[in-house]
């Protein structure tokens, strides 16, 4: 051996270098080579699938190791890769006593993150079981130190096809960077961003400790699209967003050391352009541009979180109420029951994902069917996480949420109510509306605040307290402009009438009572509803309208139900009453069932006890001013049309209490202002057929208005004349007593017209009769009755009542007249005997009490016939005639009775000297009829004696029977004695005794019977 290698200058460094030559050829050959081998192995054994390493290099003297393309699972779809990962590992780590690196820097991570259909996380079966005899989760970990940790061009891929939306998000890239990190409790500073394909990005930059676990920093996420977070929260809302992006920044402080500690503030969260509608809706129910979260702070040791305000600023909403009475909004709070599980129902869509080296496919397999899944501790993590991720969790007991403000600010909300036909569309913008002091103690009352624009006019505003754990509320409400013709559809279903304007207006106090010991609903304070135009839809006119209609003083309560108001205002009220052609009357028609079309819909109130008795409501008072009410009759040809008008006056104490009274008071005209009414009385206006005392008077109408009754129904045109009424009407337990007395001055008849309808009655002596001197007709027309009898009617009663006047007095005018002046009844007949014209006491004291009746009848003439009955006249005269000769003959005055007195021989001579005196010859009676034979002389003598005495008489009195002149002189003495008898006392004009011919002439019991005629 030279001598020269030997010596220790020479070996040494040779075997040095020797040995740093081994030293780098493991460094750089073999330690890569076993590196490489052990990963795939151990790694792949550990997490039991697949491990592969592209390239392993180390650097023996820096100590810096890379490793390259690692890929976990299938090569071509791996779960887990990066290109590079680099450590700077540093000798320092000797005294340091921990491992400490100078860099560590991974170049293009990626994972493919997938939870399945059955909720496991595929990375969670990646976790290798632990070995027997290694360091539990409590023990401590090993001392760490990295200067400086640089992630760089990372993706993540996931998946959730646990969920219906099946949703998937691509997070690249990603970046992170640690500083000066230790896993002792100093940590270290880090910073992390990253961004997905919709452009969305993550930015999170603090300090984090290991030992105990804890970070403090900052985080901002910018562009988060709703859609992204509807996606992975769809089983959790019952609504879905379509659009819109959150951005949110803040800090905070988290610890873990036996207990959770964690504060953070959350300085602004907004969402811009958001729109959601109900899951399966084809369109966006609700946008929002601007939604803005400001100062919210998080406590966990403390269990609060505070909320500063919380704004909604230009919304737009469409609501709906459907044919079934459901809100369409109700869909948008219908969240599923915490806990409940959601199968997906849409199929697991493919999804980009990047290998380290570019972008592939994910398969719609899942990734977790190329692991065992025995890691039972694993899946039942992975099934929790997933479950608390699915689910709505309430908060815990004793946490404190504190809202200072909730507002929505310049809302747009369109309305459409289609339960009605047709719908009702409302717009409400703008919207606003303010709640501060929220809080989860739902017993405290919450101030709210309301201002609503209906359709650009009206205003609804509110503002109080709301206590929303029972619903109870304190409100200052105050409505106005309130369109009423946009009711028009709910009308619709209550009555056939069209509300074509009107204005409503309130102010007052409104209270939602939250417990059963208060009214459910009170509202007080006034009302008016101004400017109210009704027509009736059948007639298609107006029907009713009104100036205004003011009530002060409400008080309303609803279950139990009770209604004060003190006064009530009717400024120029007016109302159109119409019978039609088909006598219908307008205000029945328009309220009976079947004539209105359409559902109105219904109000859900507290049910009602239903033993309840009915709503008290009192009326302390109702103002009329300037009211019309119109009345027109189109059935009558021509139609007939009046008017009441300037109805003034009030309605004092209006209540459904048992046995209050209201005072009624009212006065106004009718057609015109010289024609006044007054309505006067009081009434129980809840129980009217229990108690009612009205009185109405009318005064001064003109007659000739009425013209198409009277030309229909009396045959006669009224030419002039006037009309004044007096109506009571008083009704005690359904028992009415009606009186109508009726004022006719100076009533007139006009032209006869040719009514096919009139009675048949003489309409003219009716008046006439009825007319007093002064030409004034009073009657007086009671009628009583009970409500009782369905077919009683006080209209029809009244007319038959006055008919049965008229055809009394028509038919019996003289009994009429004889009511008033005792006896002339009685001179309607006057009776003469045969051949007389005398009069008897009697019949003239008759005589003058007719005529006292005429006197006061100065429109009615009377009719005196000239009247005889030959067959009683001609032989009664023929009779005085040949007495008063007998009697001259005989020197002695004519007495037919003292004639007949005479024996039977003188009467014979008598008349045998006048028959010679007449005849200038001797009588010469017929042979007398042959006696019986039995008959003695005397009897034979008497039959002989009575035959020539009738046979004189009858050759006689012919001699002295009347020509027809002398029987008309017999009738005009008559007449003329009863003309006499009527005008004997001066009180009857002579122009109103007409001498007539001999019409009303007959024969009655042996009388001449004259009857007289009034006209």
């Amino acid at each position: 051996m030279p001598a020269w290698l030997g010596r220790k200058r020479v070996w040494m460094p040779a075997a040095a270098g020797l040995l740093l030559a081994l030293y780098a050829a493991l460094g750089f050959w073999w330690v890569p080579r076993l590196l490489h081998d052990a990963i795939e192995r151990d790694a792949s054994a550990a997490m039991r699938v697949p491990v592969q390493v592209g390239e392993v290099a180390t650097h023996p003297f820096t100590f810096e190791i890379t490793v390259r393309d690692l890929r976990v699972g299938d090569p071509a779809q791996p779960l887990l890769a990066w290109e590079r990962l680099y450590l700077d590992f540093e000798l320092a780590s000797l005294w340091r006593r921990a491992w400490s690196f100078k860099v560590v820097r991974i170049n293009g991570p990626f994972a493919r993150a997938i939870i399945g259909s059955d909720g496991r996380l595929n990375l969670a079966a990646l976790r290798p079981s632990p070995a027997p005899g290694t360091a539990t989760a409590d023990a401590p970990l090993p001392a760490v130190w990295v200067e400086r940790l640089l992630v760089s061009g990372g993706q993540v891929n996931f998946a959730d096809r646990s969920r219906r939306q099946a949703p998937e998000k691509t997070l690249a890239p990603i970046q992170f960077e640690l500083a000066d990190f230790r896993t002792t409790p100093e940590g270290g500073g880090f910073t992390l961003s990253a961004a997905s394909e919709a452009g969305e990005r993550f930015d999170w930059r603090g300090r984090l400790s290991l030992q105990p676990l804890a970070s403090q920093g900052q985080f901002q996420v910018r562009g988060l699209k709703a859609r992204s977070v509807w996606a992975f929260a769809s089983e959790q809302l019952p609504f879905e967003f379509t659009d819109g992006a959150f951005e949110l920044a803040g800090d905070y402080d988290f610890r873990y050391d036996e207990t959770l500690q964690l504060e953070a503030t959350l300085p602004a969260f907004t969402g811009r352009d958001l729109a959601l509608r109900a899951d399966g809706a084809g369109e966006d129910w609700v946008r929002l541009p601007q939604l803005s979260v400001r100062d919210v702070r998080l406590s966990l040791p403390a269990q609060r979180v505070q909320v500063g305000a919380v704004a909604l600023d230009g919304a737009q909403v469409t609501a709906w109420r459907a044919a079934d009475g459901t809100v369409n909004l109700a869909q948008l709070l219908a969240f599923p029951p915490t806990g409940s599980e959601i199968a997906p129902t849409a199929p697991v869509a493919a999804t980009a994902a990047a290998g380290p080296a570019g972008a592939t496919a994910i398969p719609a397999t899942d990734a977790t069917d190329t692991t065992d899944t025995t890691d039972t501790t694993d899946t039942t993590t992975a099934t929790s996480a997933a479950s608390a991720a699915s689910s709505t969790q309430a908060a815990p007991d004793g946490w404190s949420v504190q809202l200072a403000s909730l507002s929505l600010v310049n809302a747009d909300i369109a309305v459409e109510d289609r339960a009605v036909s047709p719908a009702v569309r409302f717009a409400l913008s703008p919207v606003g509306v303010e709640a501060r002091g929220l809080s989860l103690d739902l017993a405290r009352p919450v101030p709210v605040r309301l201002a609503v624009t209906l359709d650009g006019s009206g205003r609804l505003a509110a503002e109080g307290e709301l206590t929303p754990a029972t619903g109870a509320a304190d409100l200052t409400v105050s409505a106005a402009g309130i369109a009423l013709a946009r009711l028009q559809p709910y009308v619709a279903g209550l009555a056939a009438i069209e509300v074509q304007a009107g204005l409503a207006s309130a102010d007052g106090r409104l209270q939602l009572a939250g417990d059963a010991g208060a009214p459910w609903l009170r509202f007080e304070g006034k009302a008016a509803v101004d400017a109210v135009a009704v027509a009736d839809r059948a007639l298609g006119e107006p029907l009713a309208r009104w100036e205004g209609l003011a009530l002060d003083g409400i008080d309303l309560a609803l279950a139990p139900d009770a209604l004060r108001i003190q006064r009530v205002t009717a400024r120029q009220p007016f109302l159109r009453a119409v019978v039609s052609p088909d006598q219908r009357l307008n205000l029945v028609s328009v309220l009976a069932p079947g004539t209105a079309s359409g559902t109105a819909p219904a109000v859900a109130l507290p049910a009602a006890a239903p033993t309840s008795a009915p709503m008290p409501i009192r009326i302390d008072e109702v103002r009329v001013q300037a009211a019309t009410l119109s009345f027109a009759d189109l059935f009558i040809q021509p139609n007939f049309q009046a008017r009441i008008e300037s109805l003034d006056g009030r309605i004092r104490g209006l209540s459904s209490a048992p046995g209050a009274r209201a005072k009624v008071d009212l006065a106004g005209y009718v057609v015109n202002r010289f024609s006044p009414v007054t309505i006067t009385g009081e009434l129980d206006p809840f129980r009217y057929d229990q108690h009612t005392d009205l009185s109405l008077k009318f005064s001064n109408i003109d007659l000739p208005v009425f013209n198409p009754y009277s030309g229909r129904y009396a045959g006669f045109a009224i030419a002039k004349g006037k009309l004044s009424t007096e109506l009571t009407y008083r009704i005690r337990a359904r028992a009415l007593d009606a009186g109508h007395h009726v004022v006719l001055d100076q009533l007139e008849w006009g032209e006869a017209t040719d009514s096919q309808d009139k009675v048949s009655l003489p309409i003219r002596l009716a008046t006439s009769l009825l007319k007093d001197r002064d030409g004034v007709i009073d009657l007086d027309l009671p009628v009583a009755g009970t409500l009782d009898d369905p077919s009683f009617r006080v209209g029809p009663v009244v007319w038959q009542v006055l008919r049965n006047l008229v055809v009394k007095i028509v038919t019996a005018p003289f009994a009429f007249l004889g009511g008033m002046f005792e006896g002339a009844e009685d001179a309607q007949f006057v009776a003469f005997a045969p051949g007389e014209a005398t009069l008897s006491p009697e019949q003239q004291a008759s005589l003058a009490a007719l005529a006292r009746g005429l006197a006061e009848r100065p429109q009615l003439r009377i009719s005196v016939p000239a009247g005889q009955v030959p067959g009683l006249d001609a032989p009664a005269v023929a009779e005085r005639g040949l007495a008063a000769a007998l009697a001259a003959q005989a020197g002695e005055a004519p007495d037919a009775a003292a004639f007949e007195a005479l024996p039977v021989d003188a009467r014979i001579d008598r008349l045998r000297d006048l028959y010679k005196a007449r005849f200038d010859r001797r009588a010469k009676p017929t042979d007398p009829p042959p006696p019986p034979e039995d008959a003695d002389r005397a009897t034979r003598r008497a039959l002989a004696e009575a035959h020539e005495l009738q046979w004189l008489r009858g050759e006689l009195l012919p001699l002295f029977t009347p020509d027809a002149a002398a029987l008309a002189a017999l009738a005009q003495a008559r007449a003329q004695a009863i003309q006499a008898a009527l005008l004997a006392e001066g009180v009857l004009a002579p122009t109103r005794v007409f001498v007539t011919a001999p019409e009303m002439v007959a024969e009655d019991a042996g009388e001449v019977s004259l009857e007289l005629a009034l006209e």
